[in-house]
């Protein structure tokens, strides 16, 4: 058992403001969210904290910052903090992206006490047509969200034809 090795004398209880999982990027590194989960019952993620998660491409491939999550039940997403996470596209032929932290499409869940900060989701169509929603979360399906603080969320969509749609939400 690798776990016989380890001295768990001085553990404590599990305290997320104590031992807080957290998850960044480093500036140099492209094309990377943290997390994609498809077809989850009855999970929890609690106590984490997802720092400029930034997958770049066409969607789906460029949407959700930090979390990609479809066909999910009953998740619950509790005491997590989301900073500068963005997703972006360039295209010269038009494009969407959507979800600067989290995508979410289809399922139930609950979002709750947690924190998102100058999350964004944007899009540059060129010439052609752009859309970029859901600054902080791009949201599908029966979800709840409750006693979550939103902060300079945005979302970009450049030329005329282009479509920001919900800074927050």
């Amino acid at each position: 058992d690798r776990h016989a090795l380890i001295d768990h004398a001085h553990d404590g209880a599990r305290d997320p403001a104590v031992w807080r999982t957290r998850l960044r990027r480093s500036n140099t590194a492209v094309n990377h969210r943290f997390i994609g989960m498809r077809g989850v019952t009855g999970g929890t993620l609690s106590g984490m904290t997802f720092t400029n998660g930034y997958p770049y491409g066409v969607f789906p491939m460029g949407g959700g910052g930090a979390l990609f999550i479809t066909d999910c039940i009953n998740l619950t997403i509790d005491n997590c903090s989301f900073i500068t996470n963005r997703t972006r596209h360039d295209a010269a032929n038009g494009m969407e992206n959507f979800g600067g932290a989290i995508y979410i499409a289809n399922g139930s869940g609950l979002i709750t006490n947690s924190l998102f900060v100058n999350n964004r989701a944007e899009g540059n169509g060129g010439y052609y047509w752009s859309s970029a929603s859901g600054g902080a979360i791009s949201l599908g399906g029966d979800w709840q969200i409750r006693n979550c603080m939103f902060y300079t969320n945005g979302v970009d969509a450049d030329i005329a034809a282009g479509s920001p749609r919900g800074g927050g939400m």
